[in-house]
């Protein structure tokens, strides 16, 4: 993923990642928002966007929609 190596890769690594988006959060923002008007052509007041996260706890051998 990105070039890093599979056990590079832990949770605390992202969430520095994401603090460091957070400082330019209006910035994005803002930047998404035109590039979405741009694309699609259209004006609206308000974009939703969902971030829902899923996540299983457990081996859920048996269960074919848990798995990775």
């Amino acid at each position: 993923m990105c070039g890093i190596p599979d056990f590079s890769m832990y949770s605390i690594r992202f969430y520095r990642a994401l603090d460091q988006l957070l400082e330019q959060k209006d910035l994005l923002q803002r930047f998404l928002k035109e590039r979405f008007g741009e694309l699609f052509r259209i004006s609206y007041d308000l974009v939703l966007y969902d971030v829902t996260a899923v996540y299983c706890e457990g081996e859920a051998l048996r269960n074919p929609q848990a798995r990775r």
